[in-house]
C-alpha cells in the first residue's frame, strides 16, 4: 500500500468563493480554506480530501491525524509493508512527530515496515497536483458561499 499526502495552494481555496470575484471585494474578507489531499493506493486508488479553517494549523498534528484517519477508513487486512509519499516541508511533515507516529504502528504491529520517500521539489505529488487542478476547474464553475457547497463541489469533481 502507498499513501501520498499533500496540501493545495491556499489562495485557490477560499470561502466565499466567485467565479468573478468583484473589484470591490478585499482578500481580508474572504476565509483562506485549507486543503488536504491524501491518495492511497491499495489495490484501487482512493482520495481522501481534508477541509480545515485558517485557526487549525498546518503542522505535523494535521499530518498525524490525515493519516490515522485515512488508516482507519481502509480497513483490514492492511499490509505488512507501508511506502508513504511526503513533500520536504519540515514543520509539516519531515519531522520527529510524524516519525514517532511510524514508528508506534510498527512497534504496535499495524505494519512490519514502513518507507517514507521524499522526492525533489517540482516532483513530489504528481498524481495529487492533478486532483488539484481538477478541483480548481470545478471551482471555476461554480460559485460556493458554504463549507458543505465547497465539500460537494470538491468531491463532484473527483
Amino acid at each position: 500500500m502507498c499513501l501520498m499526502i499533500d496540501g493545495m495552494g491556499k489562495k485557490k481555496m477560499c470561502l466565499p468563493h466567485m467565479r468573478r470575484l468583484p473589484k470591490d471585494v478585499n482578500d481580508e474578507c474572504l476565509i483562506q480554506m485549507h486543503v488536504v489531499g491524501f491518495l492511497a493506493y491499495h489495490g484501487t486508488i482512493k482520495p481522501h480530501v481534508f477541509i480545515t479553517y485558517p485557526n487549525v494549523h498546518n503542522d505535523p498534528i494535521l499530518t498525524v491525524t490525515v493519516i490515522h484517519r485515512v488508516l482507519m477508513c481502509l480497513g483490514h487486512p492492511l499490509p505488512l509493508v507501508l511506502y508513504v509519499q511526503l513533500d520536504n516541508i519540515v514543520r509539516e511533515k519531515k519531522n520527529s512527530i510524524v516519525f514517532e507516529y511510524f514508528s508506534m504502528l510498527v512497534n504496535q504491529g499495524v505494519f512490519r515496515k514502513i518507507k517514507v520517500n521524499f522526492l525533489p521539489v517540482g516532483h513530489t505529488h504528481d498524481h495529487i497536483d492533478q486532483m488539484f487542478s481538477t478541483f480548481s476547474r470545478q471551482l471555476g464553475r461554480n460559485d460556493t458561499f458554504t463549507l458543505p457547497k465547497l465539500f460537494d463541489v470538491i468531491c463532484d469533481a473527483y
